[in-house]
């Protein structure tokens, strides 16, 4: 989930996520950021949102492979 996207930022389409699965509309998934803004701010405003994790662009190949298996099903 990106944090810059038109009509609606990332954090306000998590958060109707996160509402849409509370309310059984959703059965939910874990949501990622991918952004390029990395400040100590924008990844507590990720985790007050609702997402699962957040990763910084650019996005290398390495990190993408450490870190997805956190967030998916086995």
């Amino acid at each position: 989930m990106d944090l810059q996207m038109p009509g609606m930022d990332g954090l306000t389409a998590t958060q109707h996520l996160q509402t849409m699965q509370r309310d059984g509309v959703w059965p939910g998934a874990p949501i990622v950021a991918l952004t390029a803004h990395a400040s100590p701010a924008d990844r507590a405003a990720c985790r007050a949102a609702g997402m699962s994790g957040m990763l910084t662009k650019p996005l290398s190949l390495d990190v993408l492979r450490q870190q997805l298996p956190k967030w998916l099903c086995t």
